[in-house]
């Protein structure tokens, strides 16, 4: 390469030999960032979605367990057995009158490695009169 073309060269600058492979580490930290972003995503949407999943179970348990009152029939047992094939446990039942208030839980074991337990809680019976 004569000296004018290297001069031309470096003026445009293609001279630089520190920044070689730049774009490389660059493209490797933006990869890695985007990873982290989208697991993290991940993550919330699961949460999300086991929770909703909870509260469905927990109000089908409740309908099933004021149905159950109005037939003369074991609330908590119709309750418990609706939570369980919604992929759900029963937690807590209980039945005042014709009302009964449901709580139903399931575990989540998350993506990202940590384990909790997602709750929801529903009420069913008569429809409360407004004074």
């Amino acid at each position: 390469m004569s000296a004018q073309s290297r001069r031309r060269h470096q003026r445009c600058g293609h001279g630089g030999r520190r920044e070689r492979g730049s774009a490389t580490v660059q493209a490797v930290v933006l990869v890695a960032v985007l990873t982290c972003v989208a697991l993290g995503v991940m993550v919330i949407a699961q949460a999300l979605i086991a929770r909703r999943a909870t509260a469905a179970a927990a109000d089908l348990a409740a309908l099933a367990a004021a149905s159950a009152v109005q037939h003369g029939q074991d609330a908590c047992a119709a309750a418990g057995q609706v939570a369980r094939a919604n992929h759900a446990q029963l937690s807590e039942c209980s039945v005042q009158g014709e009302e009964v208030l449901v709580t139903a839980s399931r575990p989540l074991h998350s993506l990202a490695g940590w384990e909790t337990t997602v709750t929801g809680t529903a009420r069913a019976g008569p429809q409360r009169l407004q004074p």
